[in-house]
């Protein structure tokens, strides 16, 4: 790893900040286009956008499947115990 991407590193957004971030839920304007500016020039960042999208997409693709019946039951009978 690069001296400047060491240096980029201690520089960038928590995950939990840029996944708030990804996920538009904003707690002060400064700050999310502070973090946009960041993004556009570290790679690192960028890297860890593009794995935080892609969670999300195979997330909300198994969300919408519905869940098989043998599932259901196995959590049921774990919650009943």
């Amino acid at each position: 790893m690069c001296e400047n991407m060491l240096s980029a590193k201690n520089s960038c957004p928590k995950d939990g900040d840029l996944e708030l971030y990804l996920l538009k839920i904003n707690y002060g304007l400064p700050y999310s286009k502070k973090i946009q500016s960041h993004v556009k020039s570290c790679t690192i960042c960028q890297d860890r956008l593009r794995q935080l999208r892609g969670f999300y997409k195979l997330f909300d693709q198994e969300i919408a499947r519905p869940i098989p019946k043998e599932v259901y039951l196995l959590a049921k009978n774990l919650k009943d115990s």
